[in-house]
């Protein structure tokens, strides 16, 4: 258990530090909507202006100024914008006239998203680095894998433990079955004995009837002659015969129970320890 335990607590660790990445770049995805938001801002205002001044959205001073933008985005960091010779060319003219009042205020609107766009372009590059190392500790996880590693480890000491618990259940439940079995036997013999004990009581008794029988000197039928002799003898004689009879009888049944239930055990054992 303290294999998972150990292993568990380091993988923890390293899922804390993959949530707090995680958790870092919602924050930057966050930053960077609230700069597109103040972009937004700023484009309404430029769009205001043009309607102010009442500049065509397809005139050439609407067209210089967007070309003078566009200057302003290909010398950014990691800009993909880049000038072609026409319109280099055209910047140069721009460069040698003077801007108009329109132009002019609308680029220093575009000025203020300058600072919008440096936090847009910070986060996403941050953004990329921390998926980086996200993607990074993820394949090296999938190389080593020591969780599972624990896990199987782990799984292996429960198992041959369980094994062992098993076969001392097993051995526990044969003596526990062949202790069951001496008793049985024991009580068999006991009960067989004190059968033999009482077969032998009736036998004399039996003997005993017989002699009567001589002596009487009767030659009627065995029903009769057990009926004179039953009315000769005392009352007590009989009622003892009758009870002999009775405790043999209940005697043999039992032991025929006992030695159903030892023989259900024995199958039962069985069938546990095959399963």
């Amino acid at each position: 258990m303290k294999v998972v335990t150990d292993t568990f607590a380091s993988e923890k660790k390293i899922d804390d530090d993959l949530q707090n990445r995680r958790n870092y770049i919602n924050e930057l995805n966050d930053t960077i909507d609230k700069a597109m938001e103040g972009l937004a801002v700023i484009d309404q205002k430029k769009a205001e202006l043009q309607e102010t001044y009442g500049v065509a959205p397809d005139s050439q001073e609407q067209k210089d100024l967007e070309l003078l933008e566009k200057r302003k985005e290909s010398v950014r960091p990691n800009s993909n914008v880049t000038l072609t010779e026409e319109e280099k060319s055209r910047l140069e003219e721009l460069d040698a006239t003077e801007r108009t009042e329109y132009q002019k205020r609308a680029l220093e609107q575009d000025s203020y998203g300058g600072v919008y766009r440096k936090e847009i372009d910070a986060a996403k590059q941050t953004i990329l680095e921390e998926n980086a190392v996200i993607r990074g500790v993820k394949l090296e996880r999938l190389k080593s894998s020591p969780m599972v590693d624990a896990i199987q480890e782990s799984e292996d000491i429960l198992e041959a433990a369980g094994k062992e618990i098993l076969g001392m259940l097993v051995d526990e439940g044969k003596k526990h079955q062949d202790e069951l079995q001496e008793k049985a036997e024991e009580k068999t013999d006991k009960l067989q004995e004190e059968k033999a004990e009482k077969e032998e009581q009736q036998e004399k008794l039996q003997e005993h009837l017989d002699e009567m029988d001589k002596l009487s000197g009767k030659d009627e039928n065995q029903d009769n002659a057990d009926t004179a002799v039953s009315a000769e003898l005392p009352t007590e004689n009989l009622l003892q015969l009758d009870a002999l009879q009775q405790d043999v009888k209940a005697e043999v049944e039992k032991i025929v129970d006992n030695m159903k239930l030892v023989i259900e055990d024995i199958k039962g054992s069985v069938v546990d320890e095959k399963l």
